[in-house]
């Protein structure tokens, strides 16, 4: 018996072999007529002309195609197909995590998972080059400039007035326009002036809390316990600096000793009544401030912005604890799967939710949280249109990919890591 294709026999040949012989099952009697089958149809096997086509994997498809392309029918055939496929094994480290690497998993998951777990960093490709000069400072720029102003004010010793240190901020603003970082003319000139202005607010601040708590601690040492399946990391251990007292530290701090501890956030966070409209811009300090509580510190944390200050009250050693604990077992989920959830996002969600007493309508809520994630369409491009998108975009590329994944596993993920900082916001705010 020989097996031929259509397309490599002359088609004179398979009309000499129908009009001799014909199929053993069909009957004599209807030789040549409509309902005898065809022999050449029947001898002849036709091939996709893509080798990966789905005509090869499918369960009930044609007994005579085959392939020898072991991925392609492991990714297409249903029978080996995984229900954790999209997840990866736990990750192979020894070493628990520091802050920084919870912060950036609270923050943005979905970045955390391709840069700690795939070592998959994705460069931002609009960066202007040293060759351009810009007419205006991208959404960045002004963070880091204003970042690196912040620092000089803060080296300039607070004893030598506070002219030295508005000096100080200004001649190294004026580096940055003589160095080409600033629009050139009087752009550039309007552009110090921005940066410059909520650098000075802000040190105004850290001066007065400066005075209030004179008496700086050194670093203290955070380690807590990590019991999870599958994770060989035995504790998060890490060191919590900036902790100030207004009176000097005793050799033997006691429980009930107050520290205090201030970060600095460049952009505005408050909105008219006083209340924090930006909760995300809390999350680094957040953490840090539950480490510091859950280790038994009567701990106070302060975010510094131009428009004032945010403050997370203490918090019970036992809450504190349990709360970092859900983070850490977030952070070991993140690192085997891209988890469907952000803070921007999460937070826009639970923002409406906690309002007017928690009962908050859930479409508006669930509004809000689109917005945050996709934008407007016109001048606020959400969470998908700026810096961190390039990593969002490959897992959930809007956001009802986002709200569906894993059966809609985002309303528990936002309630149970992002609630207990809205909680504490709430309580703040009912106490004033």
């Amino acid at each position: 018996f020989v097996r031929w294709g259509r397309l490599n026999l002359p088609a004179p040949r398979q009309d000499y072999l129908a009009g001799g012989w014909q199929i053993e099952t069909a009957p004599s009697n209807k030789k040549g007529t409509d309902n005898s089958p065809d022999l050449s149809d029947h001898l002849t096997c036709l091939h996709p002309l893509q080798p990966f086509s789905k005509a090869y994997f499918l369960p009930h498809g044609s007994r005579e195609l085959f392939t020898h392309a072991r991925e392609w029918r492991k990714m297409l055939d249903p029978q080996e197909t995984k229900s954790d496929q999209d997840r990866l094994g736990p990750a192979p480290i020894d070493t628990g995590p520091g802050l920084i690497q919870l912060i950036r998993c609270l923050k943005n998951p979905v970045k955390c998972f391709f840069n700690q777990r795939l070592n998959i960093y994705f460069d931002d490709a609009e960066t202007i080059t040293r060759n351009q000069e810009p007419f205006a400072l991208d959404g960045l720029s002004p963070f880091n400039q204003g970042k690196m102003l912040l620092n000089v004010g803060l080296a300039t010793p607070a004893s030598e007035g506070p002219e030295a240190v508005q000096q100080a901020v200004h001649r190294a603003a004026q580096r940055l326009q003589h160095a080409g970082e600033l629009p050139p003319g009087g752009f550039g000139t309007l552009s110090a002036k921005a940066l410059t202005e909520p650098v000075l607010q802000m040190l105004k601040y850290h001066h007065r809390l400066a005075e209030d708590y004179p008496h700086a601690c050194p670093p203290v040492e955070i380690r807590f316990p990590i019991r999870m399946d599958g994770c060989d990391c035995e504790a998060l251990e890490d060191w919590l600096d900036g902790l100030r007292m207004k009176e000097p530290e005793i050799s033997t701090p006691t429980k009930s000793t107050d520290y205090v501890r201030w970060e600095f956030y460049l952009n505005e966070i408050l909105d008219k009544k006083g209340r924090v409209s930006r909760p995300d811009s809390l999350v680094g300090l957040w953490v840090k401030h539950l480490a510091g509580c859950a280790r038994g510190m009567a701990l106070t944390s302060i975010l510094v912005t131009p428009d004032g200050l945010a403050e997370l009250p203490p918090l019970h050693p036992k809450k504190a604890g349990e709360w970092l604990d859900e983070i850490i077992k977030f952070w070991w989920r993140g690192l085997q799967q891209p988890l469907p959830v952000t803070a921007k996002t999460a937070l826009a969600y639970l923002k409406l939710l906690f309002s007017n007493d928690g009962k908050g309508a859930p479409e508006k809520a669930r509004e809000a949280a689109q917005k945050a994630y996709e934008g407007d369409g016109y001048h606020f491009k959400g969470e998908l249109g700026y810096g961190d998108g390039v990593y969002l975009k490959r897992c959930y590329t809007d956001f009802d990919a986002l709200w569906h994944a894993e059966n809609n596993n985002f309303k528990t993920l936002a309630e149970q890591l992002y609630g207990p900082l809205m909680e504490t916001m709430k309580g703040v705010l009912e106490e004033k």
